[in-house]
């Protein structure tokens, strides 16, 4: 298991921040809840300001549910270039059922994705990410 704690988080969301600026997102999704933090610090340091969540569930602490299940997606408005955010793309099925209901509703989007961790094994990956990890990783807002 890998601990992640806040001076990590801190230095990586400057990072990745910086890898994403070149898309010129006007908005950010994340998926909640791991995404939540990293899209607050994403958008202070690139100056977007409109963020949309969208609810998923795909674990029970350390359990893997079956499939994902995805909440209500958010109307995205006139948002033309959307970064997706979460934490982790584990086994990449929740980005990928998510990612394909954002693409079958807003056909006019242009959307990319970004995670602070990557699994080599997932079926999907994420458009920018910093670290690849076959670890589970325990963030350090999961200790509150």
């Amino acid at each position: 298991m890998r601990e992640y704690g806040y001076e990590e988080f801190a230095v990586d969301a400057k990072k990745l921040s910086s890898m994403v600026s070149d898309f010129e997102a006007d908005g950010i999704l994340f998926i909640a809840r791991g995404g939540a933090t990293l899209a607050h610090f994403v958008a202070m340091n690139t100056g977007i300001r409109k963020m949309y969540a969208v609810n998923t569930i795909s674990y029970d602490g350390q359990t893997k549910l079956g499939a994902p299940i995805v909440g209500e997606l958010p109307n995205l408005g006139e948002a033309k270039r959307v970064i997706v955010i979460d934490e982790i793309v584990d086994s990449g099925e929740t980005l990928k059922v998510v990612m394909e209901k954002l693409r079958a509703l807003f056909y006019d989007t242009e959307f990319r994705t970004a995670s602070l961790f990557q699994r080599e094994s997932a079926v999907v990956k994420a458009d920018y990410y910093l670290h690849l990890t076959d670890e589970w990783v325990e963030f350090f807002w999961e200790k509150a």
